[in-house]
């Protein structure tokens, strides 16, 4: 009688040792009956029934293991693999769900490389990384979706990232492609970074081709998302390098009326005051002239000097090669600048 109690506590244990092997690396598929085909929908329905069975493990680490089990052990023509990748996919979900994002990214890794060509599989892991504003692997996957289908909403994406990323290159590619489908409107974020971007590599002509689209795009209005602040100082920006390149090029009209288009949003720009100054003295307006730089002068910046000199050189001549009054003309500019 006790070994026979003994006997069935040996068969329990070794049923149980079993059991938990099969949970853990999961069973063999089904051995299909003589004749029937590894591609048939018969050894599919099998072997679909077996791996739901192994996707009820609640456990996704053990899980993966054996559903990498089972399909390694799977006939190459088996109607049930190309699932797989959906089964993982689940698996890697269920990782993240549970906070284990090192094994979720192991796992993409493996599926890469087991369905490198897959938009399914690169689509998802774009978005989780859009989600969680993951640059790198925005640009990892996105660049592989563009590659193989260059959607414009893609290219968006792409483009705010290699922005964010500091990457100029893709920048410039990817922002130029997405204004072209997007327009001026709906894509002037992409204008005014092209623009500030070649403003800041001395490359006005590209700059002020994108500042143009800028300020066509929203003339009386900020774009939507912007605060009319924010857009008073783009248009502010716009039209000093407009200024500034009139001025290089020696239309002084043109750089006059661009750099008075800047006063409106900067009344109390130095810089400005002076390069209307110079521009109306080139043009022989010398009282015009005198009366911008003056403004430069009294608002005591880091342009007051050099207006200084420049308005010297125009009054002395006009009074009898003397600075009296001059006094008269700076108190003149404080009053037009409220000082």
């Amino acid at each position: 009688m006790k070994l026979r109690s003994y006997q069935r506590l040996v068969f329990l244990f070794v049923l149980v040792t079993c059991t938990q092997t099969w949970f853990l690396m999961g069973q063999d598929p089904i051995e299909l009956p003589e004749g029937v085909p590894p591609e048939s929908d018969w050894a599919y329905s099998k072997h679909l029934e077996q791996t739901q069975e192994i996707m009820k493990n609640s456990d996704p680490a053990q899980r993966e293991a054996q559903l990498e089990s089972f399909r390694t052990k799977l006939h190459p023509k088996s109607k049930i693999l190309p699932y797989f990748e959906s089964f993982f996919s689940q698996t890697a979900d269920d990782f993240r769900a549970a906070g284990n994002n090192s094994a979720a990214d192991a796992l993409v890794g493996k599926m890469m490389g087991l369905y490198p060509d897959s938009p399914a599989l690169i689509a998802k892991e774009l978005q989780a990384a859009t989600q969680s504003q993951d640059h790198p692997k925005i640009i990892q996957y996105g660049e592989k979706l563009y590659a193989a289908n260059p959607d414009p909403q893609i290219g968006r994406i792409l483009a705010e990232s290699y922005i964010a990323t500091n990457n100029a290159a893709k920048a410039v590619q990817y922002s130029a492609l997405t204004l072209d489908v997007l327009g001026p409107q709906d894509g002037v974020y992409f204008a005014y970074w092209l623009a500030a971007h070649y403003a800041g590599q001395n490359e006005t002509d590209k700059a002020l081709q994108y500042y143009n689209v800028v300020l066509g795009a929203f003339p009386n209005s900020s774009p939507p998302g912007w605060s009319a602040e924010q857009w008073d100082g783009v248009k502010s920006t716009a039209f000093s390098v407009r200024g500034r390149d009139a001025y290089v090029k020696k239309d002084y009209p043109t750089a006059i009326a661009n750099y008075s288009e800047v006063l409106r949003f900067q009344p109390q720009n130095d810089f400005v005051h002076l390069y209307i100054g110079l521009s109306f003295w080139r043009l022989q307006r010398l009282e015009d002239a005198q009366s911008a730089l003056a403004k430069a002068v009294v608002l005591g910046k880091d342009y007051a000097g050099q207006a200084r000199e420049y308005l010297e050189q125009i009054y002395k001549p006009l009074n009898g090669d003397t600075l009296d009054g001059i006094d008269e003309v700076l108190n003149q500019a404080r009053t037009a600048l409220n000082l």
